[in-house]
């Protein structure tokens, strides 16, 4: 029998308020092939938009045994 012990801990906080976005202009979100032939582990996080707040997390977990 093996012991288990996973600690997995993501907190985020974010505050956005009172913002003016006059005559912006946004652009385009693009991800080519180069991705195609990607492997393992990857984020993409793309905005595009004014006044936004974008938060990302990933907790990836590993078990090794002995």
């Amino acid at each position: 029998m093996v012991d288990v012990t996973q600690l997995t801990n993501s907190q985020l906080n974010a505050d956005l308020g009172d913002n003016i976005a006059i005559g912006n202009v946004t652009g385009d979100n693009v991800i080519d092939d180069s991705f195609s032939r990607a492997s393992g582990l990857f984020s993409i996080i793309q905005n595009t938009g004014n006044n936004v707040i974008i938060q990302d997390s990933t907790i990836v977990n590993v078990t090794i045994f002995p």
